[in-house]
């Protein structure tokens, strides 16, 4: 099999900074060896070693009439003196070098034991078993890939049958979102040196009920099948992939998680990749319908990544869609703080766009000071520092801002910060830059 000069670890990219710390693999279920063969693998990618856990689940309590339940003295002590008997008996066996692998028994729900063990020791990622999900499984909640994808922030592989190697045929499910852009990069680090990912974009026709609006969606969706290639290619310059590595295009319709496990298996694929959007309570709760549908479904393994902290995601979006949008003022100032953190000193042009005057040129050649939102009057404030050849410093008030929109090159250069108020905008572009977008290429949403 052919392997990289130097390993790729999923601490080089993919894997958040500040995730250092051992891959963890949950030991449990029908097939612990085949998990255990999985973290063998891929240990290669994770400078800190590998931590196996087992968790202890609590016994079922029932109640016979008035009589009390007795529990023997030190029965859960040896209960979980011989859980960790057997692990570092598996780990001894399947592991090449047990001596750099740590053990860990917890006492708990298995999905929230794990969830807690890889934020403790800041893991990049959680490898299990994917478990046999049947309806029975799901009424009784022993899904437990997915009810740990529900409270962790870390990627999670559910390893299916025998992964003999790092994975060589990797299917990944995109929708051009930063959240499928970060999955990808996460399974390339795991990814054998010369293999093949293939991107796959599965979308629908529009439908609707009314035949005079046929038209109408038949040329949205010809204008949205005529943009892909593009949006393809954005995802192409937003993902870092190594040398070597195969790269394909697939454009699939149907629905999303039957198209990505249909050709997995045309592929004779090792791996499918998801990502997963945000961490809100309904998120949580569902864990992501494309996301639970390839879990239940998938003939091989199947990497889930969560979605990004937010300056990450920032950043991915700005690759990938070249703008990034905040209607919500909660997310300006975190959001101005950065843009100013990267663009402080470049020359700039302020222009105001407004439907009435049109658009028109304030100032150029200010060098750019920072930009700041004041949430108690409702006003970004823009600063521009000192011209060339001059000391003049300038500071532009804009109250009430609608949106704060951020706009960058094909390969996430800023170019630009848009601001929407009343019935038009301010603009601030660095004269130092050229924009480049896939205008237009976002769908219409149906």
């Amino acid at each position: 099999m052919p392997q990289a000069t130097a390993v790729a670890s999923l601490h080089s990219f993919g894997a958040a900074p500040s995730r250092t710390g051992p891959i963890i693999v949950a030991v449990g279920g029908r097939e612990p060896e085949a998990t255990l063969r999985a973290a063998r693998v891929l240990a290669r990618h994770s400078p800190n070693g590998v931590l196996a856990i087992a968790v202890l689940e609590p016994l079922p309590i029932y109640s016979l009439g008035e009589e009390p339940r007795l529990t023997p003295l030190n029965f859960e002590t040896e209960r979980r003196d011989a859980l960790a008997v057997r692990l570092s008996e598996l780990v001894r066996e399947h592991s090449q070098e047990p001596a750099a692998w740590r053990t860990d028994v917890s006492f708990g729900d298995p999905a929230r034991a794990i969830a807690e063990v890889a934020e403790r020791e800041k893991s990049p990622l959680i490898i299990m078993g994917i478990g046999r999900h049947h309806t029975v499984d799901r009424l009784l909640q022993r899904e437990t890939v997915i009810r740990t994808l529900r409270v962790t922030r870390c990627p999670v592989l559910a390893v299916c049958g025998e992964l003999a190697g790092e994975p060589r045929q990797v299917v990944a499910g995109t929708d051009f979102s930063p959240e499928s852009a970060c999955a990808a990069e996460v399974a390339l680090t795991l990814m054998d040196a010369a293999g093949t990912i293939s991107y796959v974009h599965a979308w629908q026709l529009s439908t609707l009920a009314d035949p005079a609006f046929a038209d109408v969606l038949a040329g949205i969706d010809e204008r949205y099948e005529r943009l892909l290639p593009a949006r393809f290619d954005r995802l192409h310059s937003a993902v870092a992939t190594p040398p070597g590595i195969t790269v394909r295009d697939i454009t699939s319709r149907g629905a999303p998680a039957q198209e990505l496990v249909h050709h997995a298996e045309r592929l004779h694929a090792d791996l499918i990749v998801v990502g997963r959007h945000g961490m809100g309570s309904l998120e949580r709760l569902l864990v992501g319908s494309v996301a639970s549908a390839v879990l239940r479904r998938a003939t091989c393994s199947v990497l889930v990544a969560p979605a990004p902290r937010a300056a990450e995601l920032e950043r991915v979006q700005l690759r990938v869609s070249g703008t990034v949008e905040a209607t919500s003022p909660e997310q300006w100032s975190a959001m101005l703080e950065r843009f100013t953190a990267r663009n402080r000193g470049r020359p700039t042009r302020l222009e105001v766009d407004d439907p009435e005057f049109g658009a028109q040129t304030q100032e150029v050649g200010y060098r750019f000071s920072g930009a700041t939102y004041d949430p108690h009057d409702r006003r970004v404030e823009l600063m521009l520092g000192e011209r060339m050849g001059s000391s003049v410093h300038l500071s532009r008030g804009i109250p009430s801002p609608r949106a704060v929109a951020l706009l960058a090159d094909r390969h996430g250069q800023d170019v630009g910060l848009s601001i929407a108020h009343g019935r038009g905008q301010t603009l601030l572009t660095f004269t130092d830059a050229t924009l480049e977008t896939t205008a237009g290429a976002e769908r219409t949403d149906r």
